[in-house]
């Protein structure tokens, strides 16, 4: 690996962690290097350069971040509702954060859980302050809990990008799909009646010629796969004609039938008294559940505005994916 005789902006270059040690020496120093074109497993002096560079950045991660008093904030966990109350909030993030009940600030749990993560707030419970791991296990590992760890990775996500995110149920609902005004139901035509009655009773009529040729002895030519009259669905003959059993990965979760966030664009001046329009709805699925299918699109574009922007996070393991959803409601394919 030779000399940082590049520049950050240069093409071909690696990220080098070593210089995050020296330029604490206050000396001048590029995080980036010129990268090598292969592994070369017989070069030592490449194997101790990755071997320094994860050295160092293993180094900076596990060191201690020291904040003051007068940047944290204290907040005391309420176990019943699981909201965090902060009588006295420091900094601008609570402008972005939180609802107002009766006067008093109170978080959710994941805004709350991400403000201590930040180091931005010290939640209390009983009156005794507790660890990072511990209000994990009082806001997410709970079995009364309000929100999921899905749903919470891809909060924090967002906030993390300076994305500004409310739950949906903090700001104002929209009427609900019942109270929506609905088409009247048509009478059903008569041949409709009939065409159904024979699509019921045609099985029993076939299985019934099917039984009287066998007990008079006559050989058909050949005889179907699934006995007419056997099976009322196309699920269930197609599970009798398989040969090779189904690898079902999918739970039975299903999908979600409303946004779980709403989100805005970064904005210096927003103000939770006045929000405005947001710029996207968030629903949050994992890759392990049930697929979307046109239907639960529809309830789920249902309860939006015509014009909002309806985006699905999915969750694997930790890796957050959008999917872009009003693409494909406004006549083009998702994204």
């Amino acid at each position: 690996m030779s000399q940082p005789n590049q520049t950050a902006d240069d093409d071909g270059e690696a990220r080098d962690y070593a210089d995050l040690l020296a330029s604490r020496s206050h000396q001048l120093a590029s995080i980036r290097r010129p990268k090598d074109g292969a592994p070369d497993p017989s070069s030592l002096e490449q194997a101790a350069a990755l071997e320094q560079s994860r050295h160092a950045l293993a180094t900076v991660l596990a060191e201690e971040r020291n904040t003051t008093n007068k940047q944290i904030a204290e907040g005391t966990l309420c176990p019943d509702t699981k909201l965090t109350h902060v009588p006295n909030n420091k900094g601008t993030l609570f402008r972005t954060m939180g609802q107002t009940i009766r006067g008093q600030l109170y978080l959710n749990p994941e805004e709350a859980l991400w403000l201590a993560e930040r180091g931005f707030l010290k939640i209390k419970h009983h009156g005794v302050g507790i660890s990072i791991q511990h209000a994990w296990y009082l806001l997410l590992g709970d079995s009364d809990k309000t929100i999921t760890t899905d749903q919470y990775l891809v909060y924090a996500y967002l906030r993390r990008l300076g994305y500004i995110v409310f739950r949906r149920s903090q700001c104002s609902p929209s009427p609900p799909a019942s109270t929506l005004p609905s088409s009247p139901a048509r009478p059903r035509a008569l041949s409709s009646i009939l065409l159904n009655w024979w699509m019921w009773h045609q099985d029993l009529v076939v299985s019934t010629c099917y039984r009287f040729f066998r007990m008079a002895g006559l050989r058909l030519p050949c005889r179907p796969l699934v006995l007419p009259g056997s099976l009322k669905s196309y699920d269930q003959v197609f599970d009798r004609i398989r040969i090779i059993d189904r690898l079902d990965r999918w739970t039975s979760r299903p999908a979600p039938k409303a946004a779980d966030f709403v989100v805005w664009k970064p904005n210096p001046g927003f103000k939770k008294s006045n929000m405005g329009s947001p710029h996207f709805h968030i629903a949050v699925v994992n890759v392990a559940d049930a697929l979307f299918s046109m239907q639960d699109i529809q309830e789920l574009a249902s309860a939006l505005p015509e014009t909002a922007e309806l985006k699905v996070a999915v969750v694997d393991h930790g890796n957050i994916s959008f999917l872009d959803l009003s693409v494909g409601l406004n006549g083009g394919p998702p994204r």
